[in-house]
């Protein structure tokens, strides 16, 4: 049986290079499967 669910919101600057990401690419930030935002949809470096 669910007990509760949690929300975490994503905040950014509005200077980061990147406009979006998915579901599951902010899962994998949280869990360490992305560890360089090289890894990230747009294989760019944080600003």
């Amino acid at each position: 049986h669910t007990v509760a669910f949690d929300g975490v919101p994503v905040i950014v600057h509005p200077s980061n290079p990147v406009k979006g990401l998915t579901r599951k690419q902010v899962a994998d930030i949280y869990t360490g499967a992305v560890v360089n935002w090289k890894q990230g949809p747009h294989g760019q470096a944080a600003a």
